[in-house]
């Protein structure tokens, strides 16, 4: 395919510690949330990686329940041209880690090792993983997953649930046929792929950022990417998360291992408890990634856009991620109680979804996120030639893409609304509110859909959390 990759990366890797507790945690993983969850403030985020992303204040609020990825198998795509895709299976920071070279024999890797020490080192989220399957960047494209210049869908039967990608290309002339295929994947696999955008200032390469099911990294300083998408729909807000590092493909790499935990906490809510059977959907771990990310004051979406230019949705945070997975599902129509939260559900053409909840007192922070997927219809499909007559067989790459909004109103005592905050764009598959305080009073928050020529419903995940007043604690 001739694709110009390029290693998101320059400058040596800094190593870490050794490795720490691994003991298995218990079945039980909900923990009461009948009092507000204390968020990790600005002040508490220095130091080592785990206090940045809010690791340690989770680790020291669930204890042996602490999520670190286990049974949650990884994908690793790697560009080969320093001569190998393989991360260091003896480097001393990936102990009990394996890694299944899927292309063969590959000579060993700097590049792929020190993002693998991100994602699955000992100051990692994902130090539990145990699996981590690798592929060089086109044989994953290609016969290893995508299927690329084939008639046939992507593999279906692959255990990774994770894909880490800490590459890029600028641009390609495959890129509208390779994104509608990743995101085929993510929608139709229930897979999350993540990716890093450039390290420089500019436009937002094509590939994989510019896709829209995936989850795109950058970094907390700002050195990146910071355009809008210019391919299969432009315009749309990319990154979508940043976290620490220098350099994106680290940063990739910390997101990644952040996934694989989030994963193995809803794989668990899952088993406990039939309410929360969608917990480990990929719209969900995306919403509740974004909606529990830490925002900072200088975090600010140009009017009309849902993210920050820079900042995305703001610096992933696994302890607020993981209060919300454990707030539980929700269901549209009905009251809810829950401070944290999130709902999987679905939405028909010019319809509406309510999520209505009462504040008796003034609230702090408070983060909504709405995520759903572009839809790719994939398949076999015959193209025709409206010249000759001849036909040929071809993969489907007919697409749609929904329009969600979301709103927040406030129901007023006379019975009238009033509309505190939405998220509006037409062309992004994310809607995000912040706010830095919640009066008391009724609200409802509302998913609307607009009309389109489709009667197919959209699935959704709405994500949110509501943090206590700092001056009332």
């Amino acid at each position: 395919m001739g694709l110009a990759l390029m290693a998101l990366t320059a400058g040596a890797v800094v190593l870490v510690d050794a490795v720490s507790d691994l003991s298995p945690a218990s079945a039980n993983a909900r923990s009461s949330l009948t009092l507000p969850v204390p968020p990790v403030g600005a002040e508490a985020r220095q130091g080592r990686l785990r206090d940045q992303i809010g690791w340690n204040h989770a680790k020291r609020r669930l204890k042996a329940d602490m999520p670190m990825g286990r049974g949650i198998p990884l994908g690793q795509v790697e560009g080969d041209a320093q001569g190998g895709y393989l991360a260091n299976t003896n480097h001393k920071q990936l102990p009990g880690t394996g890694f299944i070279p899927e292309a063969g024999k590959s000579k060993l890797s700097g590049h792929a090792t020190a993002v693998a020490v991100r994602m699955v080192g000992p100051d990692s989220a994902g130090q539990g993983v145990r699996a981590v399957h690798a592929w060089p960047v086109n044989e994953w494209l290609r016969e290893g997953y995508l299927n690329l210049g084939t008639t046939d869908n992507p593999i279906d039967d692959h255990p990774a649930r994770v894909f880490n990608h800490s590459w890029i290309a600028v641009s390609s002339p495959a890129a509208p046929l390779l994104l509608r295929r990743v995101d085929y994947a993510v929608d139709t696999n229930d897979i999350l792929v993540v990716c890093g955008v450039n390290n420089r200032v500019g436009d937002i390469p094509h590939l994989l950022a510019s896709a829209h099911n995936v989850i795109s990294v950058g970094t907390i300083g700002g050195n990146h990417s910071d355009a809008l998408t210019a391919v299969e729909g432009e315009g749309r807000c990319k990154p979508e998360i940043v976290a620490p590092g220098n350099l994106t493909s680290w940063t990739t790499g910390v997101v990644t291992g952040v996934c694989a935990a989030l994963l193995e906490y809803a794989d668990r809510l899952a088993e406990a408890d039939a309410a929360d059977k969608d917990a480990a959907r990929s719209e969900v771990i995306k919403a509740v990634l974004f909606a529990g990310a830490f925002r900072a004051a200088k975090w600010a979406p140009p009017e009309g856009e849902p993210l920050d230019r820079k900042l995305g949705v703001g610096i992933v945070d696994i302890d607020r991620s993981l209060v919300i997975l454990e707030g539980g599902n929700a269901l549209p129509g009905k009251p809810t109680k829950q401070r944290y939260g999130w709902s999987f559900a679905s939405v028909e053409p010019a319809k509406v979804r309510d999520y209505a909840f009462t504040i008796d007192v003034e609230q702090g922070e408070t983060g909504i996120a709405l995520v759903w997927h572009r839809r790719v219809l994939g398949g076999k499909a015959k193209l025709v030639n409206e010249d000759t007559g001849e036909t040929r067989d071809i993969w489907n790459p007919g697409t749609f893409v929904p329009d969600l909004n979301l709103g927040l109103i406030k129901t007023n005592e006379d019975g009238s609304e009033t509309m505190v905050a939405a998220s509006t764009s037409k062309v992004d598959n994310v809607e995000l509110i912040h706010l830095p305080k919640l009066d008391p009073g009724k609200y409802t928050l509302r998913i609307a859909r607009s009309k389109d020529n489709t009667d197919q419903p959209c699935d959704y995940a709405l994500a949110w959390r509501i943090e206590a007043n700092a001056a009332s604690e």
